[in-house]
């Protein structure tokens, strides 16, 4: 039948045909049978960092959370700007891009987005010890700074261009989080960013203040490349639509957003019950750990409390888990077989703490030595490391906990940290940490003292005259 058809002719018709049927194939089904999800985003604390226990951030979680549903690999890519990302999905480089955005207008003609997982107001941040302004018209021109390319960006241009037509702002080509530990230390006047970046670093950064929010909450939302097909976008729908239903969003957006730092009245009252309830059941084991690697009792009960709140079933959204947080790796390392037990959750933290300590150079004396060793084991001792060269390379002692912790938050500023070993962490949270746990050790040993007072004994421990008084 074929004899008078010319072979290459009959390639070509059998291409046509082969090409014809995969463009029938639905986008998420030929994605699948690749078997990789391509994921443009950003770095920064509420998308996509590299953590003590590996990549964290909310879209990190969320993305990888979907594509395990359809038994996807994720393959992430950090373009270098907004543009290089939308450029990126319009190309076909990448499949969607998770990275805390907004719909844009500019953007309507090429892209489609998903349901929004979360609305959020922008908020113009200024520093405590200033005058707060009331409304855009009292900055000065230029002291505002802002993200360039960003939605933030944006929403200024809409306020310039219908109210206030002398408004004039700097544009910076870093993440709302970076303006923030700038504004924190006096180097800019203000910061417009969404209230993830607000909520993330106030927690870790005394003088940021929110002066007034800007326009309505803005929906967070992936992106894809409009096309005909829309099947990818249906299936990220349907995802997104159940996780928030389920409660699973609340639980992640609580994870990062949701905690408090400084020790305040209702912390204070939690604790005093859990030392209360939960104590009695562990303390048994906080003293063998404590006294196998030579620390206080009550400071590896404190880390415990920091960690977990005590909670033997606790687990984060990174995986880690038990009493002491500890991750799969770090629980081999330690020869643990089971993180929810609680004395090989404790133990096995005890151990890790001890490792972490025989890390740090043997010149570095206590008390020093202690708050550098909690500090890795929260933001790991590559990151602890980086913090005390650049303290040293920026005119600090790298051996003083005092002076390593004021240069810790630059690990999250791209300035510093792509001059590092390590890269990006999110450096303002093991200076909280540790202070937290300070905090919880001193209320633990004015307790343990009270008790030995009680047993007729002299207290052994000296505690900080704030806890005394309030005691």
């Amino acid at each position: 039948m074929f004899a008078q058809f010319p072979i290459y002719r009959l390639l070509m018709l059998l291409l046509a045909l082969f090409l014809s049927a995969c463009e029938q194939t639905p986008v998420f089904e030929r994605i699948k049978a690749r078997g990789e999800l391509v994921v443009a985003t950003r770095v920064s604390p509420s998308t996509y960092h590299n953590g003590v226990n590996g990549p964290e951030g909310v879209e990190y979680e969320m993305v990888t959370r979907f594509a395990e549903q359809h038994g996807l690999k994720v393959r992430w890519v950090f373009p270098a700007s907004m543009d290089a990302m939308f450029r990126a999905l319009s190309s076909g480089e990448v499949h969607m891009i998770a990275a805390g955005i907004s719909p844009s207008a500019t953007m309507a003609r090429s892209v489609t987005y998903s349901l929004p997982y979360q609305h959020v107001k922008d908020h113009i941040v200024y520093r405590a010890q200033n005058k707060r302004p009331r409304k855009l018209s009292d900055l000065a021109a230029d002291s505002l700074h802002v993200a360039s390319r960003s939605p933030q960006e944006a929403r200024l241009i809409h306020e310039k261009k219908e109210h206030f037509p002398k408004l004039r702002w700097v544009s910076e080509n870093t993440t709302g989080g970076n303006l923030l530990v700038e504004l924190d230390r006096g180097f800019i006047g203000y910061a417009l960013v969404n209230a993830n970046d607000l909520m993330l670093q106030q927690k870790y950064y005394r003088y940021l203040k929110s002066a007034f929010t800007i326009g309505e909450a803005s929906p967070l939302t992936w992106a894809f490349a409009k096309r005909a097909d829309n099947s990818l976008v249906i299936a990220a729908d349907k995802f997104i639509s159940e996780y928030s239903s389920n409660g699973q969003l609340e639980e992640l957006l609580a994870s990062y957003y949701g905690h408090s730092s400084p020790l305040n009245f209702v912390d204070k009252r939690d604790f005093w019950r859990h030392v209360k309830e939960r104590l009695p059941l562990l303390i048994q084991w906080f003293i063998q750990g404590a006294s196998e690697i030579g620390i206080d009792w009550e400071l590896l009960a404190a880390v415990g409390y920091q960690e977990s709140h005590w909670n033997p079933s606790a687990v984060s959204p990174t995986g880690v888990r038990g009493i002491m947080m500890l991750t799969q790796a770090t629980s081999r390392e330690v020869k643990i077989a089971n993180r929810l037990d609680p004395k090989q959750s404790i133990l096995g933290g005890a151990r890790y703490l001890k490792i972490i300590d025989k890390k740090i150079p043997k010149r570095i004396q206590m008390p020093d030595r202690q708050w550098f060793a909690l500090a890795g084991y929260n933001v790991g001792f590559g990151h602890l490391e980086d913090a005390r060269i650049l303290t040293q390379r920026l005119g600090g002692n790298p051996d003083l906990w005092e002076d390593v912790k004021k240069y810790l938050p630059l690990l999250a500023d791209a300035k510093y940290y792509k001059t590092t070993k390590h890269g990006y962490a999110r450096g303002y949270e093991p200076v909280s940490y540790v202070e937290n746990i300070i905090s919880y050790y001193d209320l633990l040993t004015w307790y343990s003292n009270q008790q030995l007072e009680r047993l007729g004994k002299t207290p052994l421990k000296s505690v900080s005259p704030d806890v005394a008084r309030a005691h």
